[in-house]
C-alpha cells in the first residue's frame, strides 16, 4: 500500500486524490465480490460464498446481495465526484457502470 501510494504522489496525485481513490477502490471491490461470487456464481451453481439469515427481511437473500452490491457501487461513484474531470474518472465510472448493470459479466 505503502509504494502504490509513493507511486501515486510521484504521478501527481495530492493525498485527497490517493484517498479518494483508496475508498472507491475499496467499494468497488467489494460490490464486485458480492456480484460475481455470490450473485452470478451463486445463481449459476446454487452455492454461495455467504449465508444469510433473512428471516427478519422482507426479500429474497438473491435481492438482498444485489442491493448490497449496488450499494457499495454508488459509494463507488460518489467517491469519483470529489476528483476532476479526466479520461481517467470517465473510464472508472463506465467500469462502475458494467459492474452495477452487470454487462462486466457478459463480456
Amino acid at each position: 500500500m505503502r509504494l502504490q501510494q509513493e507511486q501515486a504522489a510521484i504521478g501527481g496525485g495530492t493525498r485527497t486524490d490517493i484517498g479518494t481513490l483508496s475508498a472507491y477502490a475499496r467499494a468497488l471491490g467489494t460490490a464486485y465480490q458480492i456480484h460475481d461470487d455470490d450473485v452470478v456464481d451463486g445463481i449459476q451453481s446454487g452455492s454461495r460464498s455467504i449465508a444469510l439469515d433473512l428471516t427478519d427481511m422482507c426479500c429474497s437473500q438473491d435481492e438482498y446481495l444485489q442491493e448490497m452490491a449496488a450499494l457499495n457501487t454508488r459509494e463507488a461513484c460518489a467517491q469519483l465526484q470529489h476528483l476532476q474531470s479526466s479520461e481517467a474518472k470517465c473510464c472508472l465510472e463506465q467500469l462502475s457502470t458494467a459492474i452495477d448493470s452487470g454487462t462486466l459479466y457478459r463480456m
